[in-house]
């Protein structure tokens, strides 16, 4: 191998290497972002106000990157939902975990349902990809 082969080769590996940090640093914003307490602010379904009212919260513990891919994530559901005057509330745990689409977008997975995720206006919005109706769930910190 010349050295114009070793130089090709070391700004490949560069390149690489790059890639791969750029990569793990969106999952890591993302995992950054939606730790702490979120509030619901609306709930749209199939893109229209959903006839029930939502109130609660959601919570996201702190999580690392390398826990992040293995479902070790953990978070906490709690709301009310009232809907023609009868209401009903849950509490639960879940985990989750995160992954990158093909598009290079970051998902949130719980262990049934996956996420689109995104911080519009310093808020939190939940799309589901594998629900009918469609959600959107928009959050407050």
């Amino acid at each position: 191998m010349n050295l114009k082969q070793k130089k090709n080769l070391l700004a490949t590996l560069v390149v690489v290497f790059i890639i791969g940090i750029c990569s793990c640093t969106k999952e890591q914003k993302v995992l950054k972002d939606v730790a702490g307490t979120w509030t619901i602010e609306s709930v749209l379904s199939d893109g229209k106000i959903d006839d029930r009212t939502f109130e609660g919260s959601w919570t996201f513990d702190n999580c690392k990157m390398k826990e992040s891919n293995k479902f070790n994530c953990n978070g906490m559901f709690n709301y009310t939902v009232t809907y023609m005057g009868n209401t009903q509330s849950a509490t639960n745990t879940f985990k989750y975990k995160t992954i990158k689409n093909d598009n290079k977008d970051v998902q949130l997975i719980l262990e049934d349902a996956t996420f689109n995720i995104s911080f519009p206006d310093e808020k939190l919005v939940l799309e589901t990809l594998d629900s009918n109706p469609t959600q959107k769930i928009t959050f407050t910190k």
